[in-house]
């Protein structure tokens, strides 16, 4: 683990301790101390199961190797710096990505000495964001309302509630009934879990559920492999024609997983480029190189082979 903790703050003229000879011989180049009353608001109000308030840092001390952290929850502990990797900003707090370790979370705060010094250190890259199933997801959800709205007009659940009462568990209303049960969770499916949004960055990969994202599911750089672009070619039995047909880009994972999925699942889909339009290769490559950037994977080219029937 990068995380370590640690009893003593290093030395410098704001460090605490009984004397210099307990403290940590590191100069300090950057501190932030404490929070407001209105930044403890701020983190009681947009803390969520990804930013536990407890895990919040409060005191921060920046040296030349290490940064030592204070968290809400008492927890001391320190990390080097060379094990800081990307940084995102999420409801208004910094979250720093460590190696191999917790995230750090620090709310962000006008002219913070500390989150200059880091932001010159790490940097900052465009993550990429992936949207799917958002247009799909709308129509399903209106359809669905529709089709209950119309049903429960049809089929009334007082009435549908006395037919069952009496033992008519099948009758035509009850089964309208079911029916209308049926599409309305059919709608809140497709509102709340068919539609993704994916973001890369440093950090990791990203995944929220829902057309207005609640659903949170995170995966570290560590946990991915490459980042693969995809030959789909076509052939025909019994003739050595080739045709490629499309491009797709997809995530490898090093272990098969979920990841904002019902089943496990060993890789991602992220893009889809059809050969009929013109520079389909070079599109896919252009959309691959920026998230093995930000993963720090390779990017790897494979071929998949399907056969195609004498009408295709």
């Amino acid at each position: 683990m990068s995380w370590e903790p640690f009893e003593n703050w290093p030395d410098g003229p704001d460090a605490e301790g009984a004397g210099a000879f307990r403290r940590s011989s590191e100069p300090i180049l950057a501190q932030r101390r404490g929070l407001s009353p209105g930044e403890r608001l701020r983190i009681f109000w947009r803390a969520r199961p990804d930013l536990p308030a407890p895990r919040m840092a409060t005191r921060v001390v920046l040296c030349q190797n290490h940064l030592y952290v204070e968290r809400r929850d008492g927890s001391r502990e320190r990390v080097s710096r060379d094990r800081l990797r990307g940084r995102r900003v999420d409801s208004g707090v910094g979250v720093y990505g460590v190696v191999e370790g917790e995230d750090l979370f620090l709310l962000e705060r006008r002219g913070c000495p500390v989150e200059a010094a880091l932001a010159e250190q790490i940097g900052t890259t465009r993550p990429v964001r992936v949207r799917r199933g958002f247009v799909a997801s709308a129509a399903f959800a209106l359809v669905a309302s529709c089709t209950a709205v119309g049903l429960l007009w049809r089929f009334p659940y007082d009435r549908a509630f006395e037919e069952i009462a009496r033992g008519q568990w099948n009758s035509e209303t009850a089964l309208g009934f079911y029916g209308s049960v049926g599409a309305i969770l059919f709608a809140l499916a497709a509102i709340l879990w068919f539609p993704s949004t994916l973001r890369l960055d440093q950090t990791g990969a990203e995944r929220r559920r829902g057309f207005f994202p609640w659903l949170v599911f995170r995966r570290p750089p560590e946990d991915f492999e490459a980042v693969l672009i995809v030959s789909h070619i076509g052939y025909r039995p019994r003739s050595s024609m080739l045709t490629t047909r499309a491009f797709t880009v997809e995530l490898v994972l090093r272990r098969s997983g979920r990841f904002g999925t019902l089943l496990p699942v060993s890789d991602l889909q992220l893009h889809f480029a059809s050969n009929q339009k013109p520079g389909a290769r070079n599109v896919s490559a252009a959309f691959a190189a920026p998230i093995a950037r930000a993963l720090s994977v390779p990017v790897r080219e494979l071929e998949r082979r399907t056969a195609q029937s004498r009408g295709a």
